[in-house]
């Protein structure tokens, strides 16, 4: 998927208005830039494409591990290897990149997914879904505190984001679904919601960053939480 170069106009954010700026000047000064490659076969073309896309995706990722949740345009080019103009003839936007990059975590942390036996003893379960959330929330923490900042101002994101929730809480009802109908009907739904509080991404993010617990202490909190609201005890 490539799109048009980004304009001022299409730019409604403090973020992507940096790096229109950046586009403008990059307009300017870059004369590394073609507009054709005749001598290229046209799969060729669309294999590097292809690997230049991920090597924007994968330079925009590894800042955000570093810390720096808005890299400029120049950033993301130089990492990657590549012309700043080249990083706009690849994503439309800001948004288009950061939705790119929460894509390819997505598609990421499915290869740690691991099904839970919804039959096995409670504490088993426990420890298996608690392990497997740290796990993917450790690895998607910088993305997720990024992508948080451009959240309000991209639909798509915001899809992604709430769609990545909504699975998070259904595997929460499905282990623990024989807790959740011993409960009385009326609890049911605010015990299956206390809990997919206490264990989804957001939780965990303010746990590490502006509680500032380590990795073990956020771990004990959240099986203490899930312990007390699925069978009402520490």
């Amino acid at each position: 998927m490539t799109g048009p170069v980004v304009h001022p106009t299409s730019v409604d954010n403090a973020a992507e208005t940096d790096l229109a700026r950046e586009h403008r000047a990059g307009n300017a000064g870059d004369t590394g830039f073609r507009t054709s490659e005749p001598s290229v076969p046209a799969d060729g073309r669309s294999a590097r494409s292809q690997r230049t896309r991920d090597a924007v995706v994968e330079s925009l990722i590894g800042w955000l591990r570093d810390g720096n949740l808005r890299p400029t345009a120049k950033d993301i080019a130089d990492r990657a290897g590549i012309s700043v103009r080249s990083v706009y003839v690849h994503f439309d936007d800001l948004d288009d990149l950061f939705c790119a990059a929460s894509e390819r975590t997505r598609r990421d942390i499915e290869g740690l997914l691991v099904l839970i036996d919804a039959e096995q003893p409670f504490e088993d379960r426990l420890h298996a879904l608690v392990t497997q959330r740290v796990r993917i929330f450790e690895l998607i923490m910088p993305i997720k505190r990024a992508g948080a900042l451009q959240e309000p101002f991209s639909h798509a994101l915001a899809r992604l984001f709430s769609d990545m929730r909504q699975v998070q809480r259904a595997e929460i009802e499905r282990v623990f679904s024989l807790e959740l109908r011993a409960l009385p009907a009326n609890a049911r739904v605010a015990a299956l919601d206390a809990a997919h509080l206490i264990a989804v991404e957001e939780s965990w993010s303010h746990q590490r960053n502006a509680a500032g617990l380590d990795v073990d202490a956020a771990r004990a909190a959240m099986e203490l939480g899930l312990r007390a609201i699925l069978q009402g005890r520490p």
